[in-house]
């Protein structure tokens, strides 16, 4: 989730220097190859404006051999440089969650360092997320996918606002459907998506991240939850509805997927293993194989008697969290003990030292809970 008030004013920015791998991965013998095709040393180069954009505004890095590449993002660079950068032609519009606050005079000058150092994200991973998203973007003619129709948003312009990114990992290999959170009121794909998808395409995964719609500009409140997870619901399962029907396309396979949610996206994909409206049942669906909820799984009266369905679930919390605040807490631990009073195939992991929206966890001690919670769905398969 992101805390969309920092945004409106700008933050000191902090020098520092950070090391970027490109990398892809492939399988050989059943297990992960990570190769690294180029290094770069942002901050120690003599000619580091030629690598980044922002000191001299080219979007582009030309090599001794005279061919050109995206030029990497880096902790200076704006916001509104970034969105501008070709690459993310496509997709531009999601690129900051708040798009009725791009328009304002602060939002395009904040740069990536100063929105991480006010949201407390790690900058590193934020920024790795956004270079992994044009090493994609350079290697595949498409990236993000209308799982809606043209006539459907033709007749509902709302529906514009979704869609999906596909990230492709080994063919017929599983994939993970991430849901990043901003509660109800922004889709922060760039802080618990594209990190999160780098780190699951590393291990040979599949990785599409869900771009749902959500009431812009409003505050986030238990009416406005309400209100609107239904219709975020209406689009996950249309999202899914699409992948699944298009899985020769994708080349994925339809069976063993996991959920991985965060936040507001966590309460989706916890809804969906619900046995009640919101439920995969509901859209005759197979069920996820795991679903991986971070800070999130609030409990709610209205759903006590429905979590029999329920996939095995791997929960990453914060035990102080002062976003959602000590009932929602107490809410998700709640969850947990419904969950092991029914015998559900659960595992737990709550951090002393981490902040609400913590992604990766990269910078904290939720750091290395994705690979216990890919373990985790890997187990269930």
């Amino acid at each position: 989730m992101c805390n969309s008030d920092f945004f409106l004013y700008s933050g000191e920015e902090i020098k520092g220097r950070a090391t970027f791998l490109r990398g892809k991965s492939i399988m050989k013998a059943g297990k992960i190859v990570k190769i690294t095709v180029s290094v770069i040393v942002l901050g120690g180069l003599a000619a580091a404006g030629n690598y980044f954009i922002g000191r001299d505004g080219s979007y582009y890095q030309t090599a001794k051999d005279g061919s050109q590449t995206y030029a990497y993002i880096n902790e200076k660079n704006s916001f509104g440089h970034i969105v501008k950068h070709p690459a993310f032609s496509d997709f531009s519009d999601f690129i900051i969650p708040w798009k009725d606050r791009w328009n304002s005079l602060v939002m395009p000058y904040q740069t990536l360092r100063s929105v991480c150092d006010m949201n407390h994200y790690n900058t590193k991973a934020i920024i790795n997320g956004f270079n992994f998203m044009l090493d994609v973007c350079e290697n595949q003619q498409q990236v993000f996918y209308r799982y809606y129709s043209e006539a459907e948003m033709k007749e509902d312009q709302t529906l514009e606002a979704c869609g999906l990114f596909f990230i492709p990992g080994e063919k017929n290999a599983p994939f993970a459907f991430v849901v990043p959170g901003g509660g109800f009121t922004a889709v922060c794909s760039f802080g618990e998506g594209f990190p999160v998808a780098q780190k699951l395409h590393e291990e040979g995964y599949n990785v599409f991240i869900l771009q749902y719609r959500v009431a812009t500009g409003q505050t986030t409140t238990n009416e406005l939850i309400k209100s609107q997870e239904a219709i975020a619901n209406q689009d996950f399962g249309k999202a899914m509805g699409y992948i699944l029907d298009h899985a020769d396309k994708f080349q994925v396979s339809s069976e063993n997927y996991s959920v991985w949610g965060f936040s507001a996206g966590g309460r989706l994909s916890q809804l969906w293993g619900l046995d009640n409206e919101y439920g995969y049942q509901r859209y005759g669906l197979p069920s996820p194989a795991a679903a991986m909820l971070a800070y999130s799984g609030w409990y709610d009266e209205d759903f006590a008697g429905c979590y029999g369905t329920q996939p095995p679930t791997f929960f990453a919390y914060v035990k102080e969290d002062k976003v959602i605040g000590e009932q929602n807490v107490k809410d998700i631990e709640k969850t947990i003990d419904i969950m092991k009073n029914l015998d559900k195939d659960i595992e737990v992991r709550a951090y002393d030292h981490a902040y609400h929206g913590f992604g990766t966890g990269a910078g904290t001690d939720a750091d290395g809970w994705m690979d216990e919670a890919i373990s985790f769905w890997e187990k269930e398969m």
